[in-house]
């Protein structure tokens, strides 16, 4: 069989492989660096686009998009971008670029490499629309570098796993988003080598070369040696891999059944019930609770000693003792036998013991402080309406969101709502937090007044959240504290008068 034949049959397999694993979506994003291997990905998808147009009478089962990340990191950045915007306008497929600041988060990420990395990532999901799936061009020897790095960090199975076809990511209220990697059963060589064939441009990242970076030193110096001794080293490699991701997903499946009689409806962890079991089960376990969270707070699951830390420390400290363990962007702590997975922004506490938010007109949303969300009111008379009207604001608030906070991470959630009478005329609304003064408070549903802290005890809020939970006050009567309680003086008594008052939050503020 001469040369070009063999190439034809390998295009074959190309195209079909990929054809394969995207005929299930018909909105794809395309993550374009521009370089070698998202190039290839970029023509390949663009082949099966044009192609099938013509097969299926202008209309192809799919449709795609391009996005550009501009770091900023290189010199050439600006030049990178515009090459970018060149080579599909070239082909007739949309194109965006998206800026982003990696200096300013080098130190939260632990280094401009894996800032790089995070930020980009976030950016691409937070810029996908509804049912559109992101696309990467990673390969096999993406594959191998993962596997290696996870095995230098001395990671067990889920880190060995590395990298899967398809990855679901939560990202909020009934929400995913989807990451497919539709050549990560091609080497590098392979797509070098039909890029050249098919006379491709594409640009050759000199950061690439610096074996300062972890992958580049392992790509340069210490994979073409294992290749060199043993050629069907990344197969094998991609294998474990496999063998790896498969194992832990039937740890996933049997364990189900006790992971979730150890968690609660708001996420926490019942400690109490692990205390008998053994540690590779209590581990086990841990890990599995913690990637409940998926991305949205817990973005890297914490090492074999970080868990024996956070039940040592944490789940066996003194009844009294108020423990906390702080990871890779969130912390564990405990209350009253639970232990809670909250986001760093968390420890961020109001100190002032009044914070007070005049809210205007109660019809229009008001965005809280802290990046703690946004209160949003309606008057109550159709439920369907009702429904509409917050399918729609989530949506919006996405916006206000971004606009109110440049921390913004995750999606929108409806954690909690209070149900209360309209204000009467000329009684003005506001926000407070972390009241102190507010005397005996007779709320819905008791007979005695009790302290607002007693009220929190009784409500089971942790002493951390408790000055992040919005007070609504008309005038300077307490109405509600959003989720938790209703006072007397904010119970409905015409039901034409009642208002819903939802708090939408961020995923890291959920409690």
């Amino acid at each position: 069989m001469s040369l070009n034949s063999m190439n034809c049959l390998f295009y074959k397999k190309l195209y079909a492989s990929v054809a394969s694993k995207i005929a299930n979506y018909s909105k794809l994003v395309l993550a374009f660096s521009g370089g070698l291997d998202s190039t290839v990905l970029l023509s390949i998808l663009t082949k099966l686009y044009y192609n099938n147009l013509k097969l299926v009478n202008s209309h192809c089962f799919f449709n795609f998009r391009v996005i550009h990340i501009h770091h900023g990191l290189s010199a050439y950045s600006d030049i990178w971008a515009k090459h970018c915007l060149r080579q599909c306008k070239k082909r007739g497929i949309p194109c965006s670029i998206i800026r982003i600041d990696c200096s300013i988060a080098k130190n939260k990420f632990g280094g401009i490499e894996s800032a790089a990395r995070c930020l980009r990532n976030r950016a691409l999901f937070n810029n996908l629309n509804m049912q559109e799936v992101l696309l990467t061009a990673h390969h096999l020897d993406d594959q191998v570098e993962t596997f290696l790095l996870a095995l230098k960090r001395g990671s067990g199975p889920t880190g060995l796993s590395s990298m899967s076809m398809l990855t679901v990511f939560n990202v909020g209220f009934n929400s995913k988003k989807l990451l497919l990697r539709p050549l990560l059963s091609f080497s590098h060589s392979e797509l070098a080598m039909y890029a050249r064939d098919k006379q491709l441009i594409w640009i050759e990242d000199d950061s690439n070369k610096k074996i300062s970076f972890d992958r580049n030193f392992l790509r340069i110096r210490i994979i073409p040696s294992f290749v060199e001794r043993w050629p069907s080293f990344r197969k094998t490699v991609a294998r474990s891999a496999r063998i790896c991701a498969e194992q832990e997903s039937l740890l996933d499946e049997l364990l189900i059944k006790r992971l979730c009689s150890v968690i609660t409806d708001k996420g926490t962890l019942l400690f109490k019930l692990l205390i008998n079991t053994s540690v590779q089960m209590r581990h086990a376990l841990l890990r599995r609770w913690l990637k409940t969270f998926n991305n949205n707070v817990v973005k890297k699951l914490p090492s074999y000693n970080q868990l024996d830390c956070m039940w040592k420390e944490v789940v066996l400290s003194r009844c009294d003792a108020n423990p906390i363990l702080c990871c890779d962007g969130f912390c564990i702590r405990r209350f009253r036998d639970q232990l809670y997975v909250l986001p760093m922004q968390t420890m961020t506490i109001i100190k002032k013991s009044s914070l007070k938010f005049f809210w205007s007109s109660f019809d229009y949303p008001i965005v809280l402080p802290n990046n703690l969300g946004i209160l949003v009111s309606y008057l109550f008379k159709d439920i369907t309406l009702l429904t509409k009207k917050i399918i729609t604001f989530k949506q919006k608030s996405v916006y206000l969101f971004h606009r109110s906070s440049s921390h913004f991470e995750g999606s929108i959630n409806i954690p909690a709502f209070s149900i209360v009478r309209s204000p009467y005329f000329k009684e003005k609304v506001s926000i407070q937090f972390g009241h102190q003064s507010l005397g005996f408070l007779y709320i819905i549903g008791r007979d005695r007044g009790r302290s607002l802290k007693k009220l929190w005890q009784e409500f089971n809020v942790p002493p951390w959240l408790r000055n992040r939970i919005p007070l609504l006050f008309y005038d300077n009567k307490l109405i509600a504290a959003i989720g938790v309680f209703i006072t007397r003086d904010g119970k409905v008594r015409t039901k034409n008068r009642q208002r819903r008052v939802f708090w939408l939050q961020n995923n890291s503020c959920i409690f």
